[in-house]
């Protein structure tokens, strides 16, 4: 079965953050018939020339270079269970490996080489207009941190309008943008931007037989591909969240620079997550399809992950 986002979530948490962003391999894994592996193989090889793979007695290895992202890891496992899915075989999810390093370049050029650290940009959305965000620190080893607004208008605002703007999220959170693609607006003279960013690091996820029962609670049956941001609504609209084995802090500390460093905080309390107080969760690592959908009004897939 595909792993769900709350899973791929997961496994981000427990990667140091220097590789967010990066380019390493990740490993996946089909099992089934010799023909229909054989099939896959073929199918897999044409969409990706850096493919490697290994085949065994009913067990098929693919190894492809991907960017340690959410967005990225999800259109992964989206991509490669429904090609399994058509195929007939049983898709078992993957791992990433951070010790080989790949020779393909990242996938976009480094963010602060366009953007200075500490200014407004504005990036188009899918409807020809333009959302609007603070670029408040990083860099390419990392990972970058932004404060995404509402604000949506036909031309890339001023500055100041951006720096005034309300705030799309409770808090900034990491992304990966094309630098290519944003007009760079400039800074604010009198805003402060934060120094420390707390993230909440949740231990433990739960089972496949538990998000079924879940999923049921919630008058769904069972938990698919296609049902899973249904649940997480459904959840959300009731003040419900996924069950863990607890949380602690991970703080994001900004120099004047815009550099980033990490500590590790204490534990959070449970009521803190129950009642939304706690901060968002480490791992969120939006890209523009993400925030494009929840300035649209589309699904605000960051929100849902963080409010369940």
């Amino acid at each position: 079965m595909q792993p769900q986002p709350e899973q791929i979530k997961e496994v981000l948490a427990a990667i140091p953050a220097e590789h967010i962003g990066q380019t390493r391999f990740v490993t996946s894994y089909f099992y089934g018939p010799q023909a229909k592996l054989k099939k896959l193989r073929s199918q897999i090889k044409l969409e990706n020339e850096y493919a490697s793979f290994e085949l065994g007695d009913g067990a098929l290895v693919v190894t492809i270079p991907v960017e340690i992202s959410q967005c990225s890891l999800d259109s992964m496992a989206a991509a490669h269970a429904a090609i399994a899915r058509d195929v007939g075989l049983e898709y078992d999810g993957f791992a990433v490996n951070l010790e080989q390093e790949t020779e393909i370049q990242q996938k976009f050029e480094p963010f602060e080489r366009h953007v200075p650290i500490g200014s407004a940009f504005a990036f188009p959305l899918s409807d020809k207009r333009f959302g609007h965000a603070i670029f408040l620190a990083g860099d390419s080893k990392n990972g970058y941190v932004f404060d995404f607004t509402n604000l949506v208008t036909d031309q890339p605002a001023a500055a100041e309008e951006v720096f005034a703007a309300p705030r799309l999220y409770r808090q900034p959170i990491m992304g990966i943008f094309d630098p290519l693609t944003v007009s760079p607006l400039g800074k604010s003279k009198t805003a402060d931007l934060p120094r420390s960013i707390p993230f909440r690091l949740v231990r433990g996820h739960p089972s496949p037989e538990e998000m079924d029962q879940i999923a049921r609670s919630f008058d769904l049956d069972g938990l698919t591909d296609d049902t899973w941001w249904e649940l997480l609504e459904r959840m959300k609209q009731a003040g419900q969240r996924l069950p863990n084995d607890g949380a602690t802090l991970d703080v994001m500390n900004i120099d004047t620079k815009g550099r980033v460093t990490w500590h590790e905080g204490g534990e959070i309390k449970p009521d803190d997550i129950a009642l939304g107080i706690a901060p968002m969760p480490f791992g969120l690592i939006a890209c523009l399809d993400d925030i494009d959908r929840a300035l649209l009004g589309g699904i605000d897939m960051i929100d849902l992950m963080d409010k369940t």
